[in-house]
């Protein structure tokens, strides 16, 4: 037995990524062959895998990119696929990959298509109508190419459902408990000062569905309430969400409270669980299953928004 999982990118090391790494160190401890597809891959993800394979596709340099990555994912799909007997994509668009593709697969989705491309999307119409062709594609691969499918709760199975017109099998996130429950005596991270004050902390990578406009705004009413409250934002991002958030630090004169730390390692982020006082989850309903259970393996209090898909287990 061969299992191909096939993921778009590693340029981050984030709760997809993680499962990923996971999943293939547990296949290759029981003596089953795998390997990852992928058009690029951080070196720390590389360097914890375990008897896995890597294979790494160039995309071809045309816009948008996720039209580059499903050309160069679904050729090389095409060129291994008799030397695997399951095909396992992950993140948007590696499912498209298997289009035409009658292999054994398991599709483990941690967002409908309609999520990562978004309905409503910006841009020039070029791009527009090239989204639109992705999400009617995404549609059509799904329901003739794909056999079985994975989702993490009960409304990303309903999401699914609704797109795709079958029901695909619930498996929720296992969370390194283990890891993330050991207390840190020494919560110093080079070049970030977290010393002192009320530290609130928001966990994932910068974008709009991940809100963090809304972790600004309780920071700016708590600003009068809590002496010394500062806000840190434990992520990477860029471009147009980044620099919204950027002038609404600045022109609510909030610079000295927020920290905006980049990609963190494990080790300092669980070192930042276990400084923080208070873990806010205010997403959208996309992703982000992993932050408020790690937190809370650290003992830490979390608030999420009951748009998170998970919120009605961390009511619980």
């Amino acid at each position: 037995m061969k299992i191909l999982i096939i993921h778009p990118k590693f340029y981050i090391y984030g709760g997809a990524e993680l499962v990923i790494v996971r999943l293939a160190n547990y296949l290759s401890k029981n003596n089953i062959g795998c390997a990852i597809l992928t058009t690029e891959m951080l070196p720390q993800v590389k360097e914890e895998l375990i008897n896995t394979e890597v294979i790494t596709v160039k995309p071809p340099e045309i816009r948008p990119r996720d039209l580059a990555e499903f050309i160069a994912l679904r050729r090389k799909v095409k060129e291994l696929s008799g030397r695997f007997d399951v095909l396992n994509p992950h993140n948007y668009p590696a499912q498209l990959s298997l289009i035409f593709s009658h292999k054994p697969n398991v599709w483990l989705c941690n967002e409908p298509t309609d999520i990562a491309v978004g309905a409503s999307v910006k841009g020039s119409l070029l791009i527009r109508i090239v989204r639109y062709f992705f999400i009617v594609l995404d549609r059509f691969t799904v329901k003739r190419f794909i056999r079985k499918a994975v989702v993490a709760d009960e409304s990303n199975r309903m999401r699914f459902k609704a797109n795709y017109g079958f029901n695909p099998h619930i498996i929720p996130y296992g969370i390194d408990y283990d890891f993330f429950s050991q207390p840190q005596n020494d919560v110093e991270i080079k070049g970030l000062d977290i010393k002192g004050g009320f530290i609130l902390l928001q966990v994932g990578t910068i974008t709009e569905f991940k809100n963090q406009l809304r972790s600004l705004e309780a920071l700016k009413k708590l600003k009068d309430e809590i002496s010394g409250i500062r806000l840190v934002l434990a992520g990477w991002g860029d471009g147009l969400y980044m620099k919204k958030l950027q002038n609404y630090i600045e022109s609510n004169s909030l610079s000295n409270d927020v920290i905006i730390t980049g990609h963190l390692n494990k080790y300092d982020l669980r070192k930042l669980y276990w400084r923080a006082d208070l873990l806010l989850h205010p997403i959208k309903p996309q992703g982000g299953w992993l932050a408020p259970f790690e937190a809370l393996c650290a003992e830490r209090p979390v608030v999420v928004s009951p748009e998170m898909t998970a919120s009605e287990i961390i009511k619980v």
